[in-house]
């Protein structure tokens, strides 16, 4: 039984009472509805309307102490806390130029204001419009807000124009790493502290207090790493002594009690582990981005451009905070990325769309985790995606990923390398969600995680993956997909199980309904909302229907003439095009069927994409044509039985292959046609001119959705209305230069003027973005990859002409001159 609880539409304080009481009365009476007609974990289910645990032995142990952690403690605040509404101080609108210097001074005019009582200093606004952001954004105080007025094509739309590989929005604290207080080290002495554990003993509690923070530390020893098989691909017990960040909340004789779960085990046969008083100085607090669109410039010329902006939103060295509301379109990497100790942090309602990066290592990561635990990430979407929701090496959680969906993916999701613990995956809509051993993967990737819960996830295409180590594990249960693979702990494959969100469910246990009800969505309460999710598609604020959806296509599949002209390639992963000649053995032409029939007319600006994958270098023009007869299957077509053609639909240039390169085909007025007709829409694809060039486009058969042929199409009139809105298009490649007002620069050149060498001295700025060299025209002319913790970097000026240039490093920039 499926239970809908609209937000009450009045307001005062019956309205909290009412919303109180619905979720309270959902929560009490969901157990009674399902009873007898969905299933629950042995491990974990309800009664009574709370959850109830059973202990379990890790994979080779005898010892049942373990229990399925409480992964609740992820989000803002610690979970179960509203995102607040920051009260506005500064408002801009557009400038005309580049708005960089306009923002920045804002920013940091509202770092310099004094925080309230609740630590906040205010919102800078952004009105709706178009952007031209020719640099970087920073937040570096606590308490800043940068708001748009909707992440929508008429919301606030930030154009990032920079030509390098760099973080658009940083919200950065200073400082790095986890100060531990060594005069403080005490050794774990409980012999087994157990996955879910809130308390151990540890030699001497007498220099501890409530409150203060402490870096649990987890010291594995070589037994450990020969046990869990990881000796051979490089794994050393130094490289695996984890910093696992917590606060204490009681003392009693020697026992400390914790504010947050173990989600590693700590034994003392594979070394156990220690506690230090600890610190994390110059870390920042309660900021946000919300409410805005980020698009990156690209080269759609250049296959290998990934100059562009990388992250849309970079969390470092930030607690309690969040990115809500924020899509990211044509970003190299991803939309979000927390790192360098980010705590309790939620990211929420944010979308990352059509990546531009090639598809291998270190690109397209949608949603990341590098470093940091209790971050939560729900409610998001992602196209185009490689490791779409994902976790980077020793990641310690819990971290949740919650109600998010997946479209047109390319790998897997799930945590990618080297050991992360306590991550859950709760109601994840993707192509591949695994947990394994990668073994030797990326010079050494072995054990991507551990204590990693995949609960109520959907695979849609490839597989579910779950491994689990010695002395660990990992599980999969209720998960749904098209293959089951690994031999880790399983429950209900195929079947869904209650509670409906694990997170939820143990939200509501510890803190009740109020904090569950501060945190959800009415859809949420009511069941699964992957379909809300598809019809978002971070094309508007959240909630609000999609402008553009696409269609994958349905089937595909090319023919060969000459002697393969009785074989089918259906299962092939591309789809071959040459104009050899009819009947000829190179002569070769590709189908595709489209299924309309859940369409509704009219629909607008309909294209369809296709990815080229191999072209020679003379161009070549394709023809479509519209194919009537729609009983061809990709299973049995061939050359000889493929079907008539009827009317030439559209032609277009095949551009060079590689790098997500696509080739458009405009098809709307067909598309409406097939919709009222059968709604079902066969094409052929084939070249024009008789003995031009080969070429290869990717199938429905090539691993994953990402580069599929599809339909695009847009269910308003008027094309991309932000192009024509902001009079630009979103591959602009100028990249210009305004000397900015902002705060006096901390490095340091020397000398000035210089002939022939610069040295700079970054004064502990951040160098993640590189140096840059700029003219006087504001041309970015060299751009430095400099090792981050370079104390010193040399630059070769000697072939530069005699004149002004700028040093720009992050936000801050410094004259001089050449000789």
């Amino acid at each position: 039984m499926t239970t809908y609880i609209p937000r009450p539409r009045h307001s005062g304080l019956s309205n909290t009472f009412f919303y109180f009481f619905f979720i309270a009365f959902w929560l009490f009476m969901l157990p009674f509805w399902l009873s007898g007609q969905t299933p629950s974990s042995s491990l974990v289910w309800l009664d009574n309307g709370s959850l109830q645990y059973a202990p379990f032995a890790m994979e080779g142990q005898s010892n049942a102490d373990n229990i399925i952690p409480d992964y609740s403690h992820a989000g803002y605040r610690g979970g179960g806390v509203a995102l607040p509404e920051v009260p506005t101080v500064i408002t801009l609108s557009p400038s005309g130029g580049d708005d960089t210097p306009l923002i920045q001074a804002a920013i940091d005019e509202v770092e310099a204001m004094s925080p309230d009582a609740n630590g906040f200093r205010g919102a800078v606004l952004l009105r709706a419009g178009c952007y031209e952001v020719e640099g970087q954004l920073f937040i570096e105080q606590s308490g800043v807000v940068l708001r748009g007025e909707g992440q929508g094509i008429y919301g606030t739309v930030l154009y990032a124009n920079q030509r390098t590989k760099h973080n658009f929005i940083t919200i950065e604290g200073r400082g790095s790493g986890i100060d531990r207080d060594e005069s403080s080290k005490q050794e774990i002495t409980t012999p087994y502290v157990p996955l879910g554990a809130y308390s151990f003993e540890i030699e001497d509690a007498s220099g501890f207090s409530v409150g203060d923070t402490i870096v649990v530390r987890r010291t594995p020893n070589q037994q450990w790493i020969e046990d869990t098989g990881m000796e051979p691909i490089g794994w050393t017990p130094g490289s695996y002594t984890i910093n696992h960040e917590r606060v204490i909340t009681a003392i009693t004789a020697n026992t400390l009690t914790l504010n947050v779960p173990i989600v590693d085990v700590m034994e003392r046969q594979y070394g156990g582990g220690e506690v230090y008083r600890a610190s994390v100085p110059g870390r920042i607090r309660q900021c946000g981005v919300e409410h805005l669109r980020i698009e990156s410039i690209y080269d759609p010329e250049d296959i290998r451009d990934e100059e562009h902006a990388w992250i849309g939103v970079a969390l470092k060295r930030v607690t309690d905070s969040w990115v809500k509301n924020v899509t990211g379109q044509y970003l190299g990497f991803g939309v979000v990325s927390i790192s360098s100790e980010s705590n309790f942090n939620t990211i929420q309602e944010c979308a990352m769309l059509d990546h531009k990066s090639g598809i291998r290592g270190g690109r397209r990561y949608s949603f990341v985790i590098n470093d940091g635990m209790g971050n939560l990430f729900q409610r998001n979407y992602s196209r185009t995606g490689r490791h779409t929701f994902a976790t980077g090496s020793r990641v310690t959680g819990p971290n949740v990923f919650l109600d998010c969906y997946s479209a047109q993916m390319c790998s897997d999701s799930g945590p990618h390398h080297r050991w992360a613990t306590g991550t859950l995956y709760d109601n994840i809509r993707d192509g591949e969600i695994r947990v394994r051993n990668r073994g030797s993967s990326g010079s050494g990737h072995g054990w991507a995680g551990n204590t990693n819960m995949l609960w109520n996830v959907t695979s849609v295409v490839g597989d579910v993956w779950v491994e689990s180590p010695p002395g660990g594990k990992n599980w999969g249960i209720g998960c749904v997909g098209l293959l089951q693979r690994g031999d880790g702990y399983w429950e209900h494959w195929n079947t869904a199980v209650v509670p409906r969100s694990l997170y939820l469910q143990q939200l509501q246990d510890r803190l009740g309904p109020a904090a569950v009800a501060a945190v959800t969505t009415a859809e949420q309460l009511a069941g699964t909302i992957y379909e809300v999710l598809e019809r978002w598609a971070g094309e508007r604020e959240f909630g609000q229907p999609a402008q553009t959806k696409f269609l994958i296509v349905s089937e595909d599949a090319h023919v060969r003439g000459g002697s393969d002209a009785n074989s089918n390639y259906g299962s092939e992963t591309g789809l071959e095009v040459q104009n050899a000649g009819q009947g000829n053995a190179d002569d070769r032409m590709s189908f595709l069927k489209f299924d309309l029939t859940n369409l509704s007319a009219p629909l607008y600006n309909v294209r369809l994409r296709m990815s080229v994958r191999s072209i020679d270098e003379t161009p070549t023009e394709d023809a479509l044509h519209l194919v009537l007869d729609d009983s061809w299957s990709a299973e049995t077509l061939t050359y000889n039985n493929q079907p008539a053609v009827s009317d030439l639909v559209a032609t277009a240039i095949m551009p060079r292959a590689g790098g997500g390169n696509w080739v458009e085909f405009e098809l709307t007025d067909v598309v409406n046609r097939e919709i009222a007709g059968d709604g079902i829409l066969s094409l052929r694809l084939s070249e024009l001119t008789d003995g031009a060039d080969d070429h290869v486009l990717n199938s429905k058969e090539d691993r994953g959705f990402c580069e599929d042929p599809f339909l695009l199409y847009d269910l308003i009139p008027g094309g991309n209305p932000a192009v024509d809105r902001c009079n630009r298009t979103p591959t602009s490649v100028e990249d210009t230069f305004v000397e900015s007002d902002g705060p006096t620069p901390s490095f340091k050149l020397m000398p000035n003027p210089a002939s022939e060498l610069l040295w700079i001295d970054p004064a502990g700025l951040s160098l993640s973005g590189g140096v840059q060299l700029v003219d006087a025209r504001g041309k970015v002319i060299r751009v430095l990859r400099v090792d981050p913790g370079a104390e010193q970097i040399e630059i070769a000026v000697g072939d530069l002409p005699a004149g002004l240039y700028y040093i720009r490093i992050g936000r801050q920039t410094q004259k001089f001159v050449k000789m």
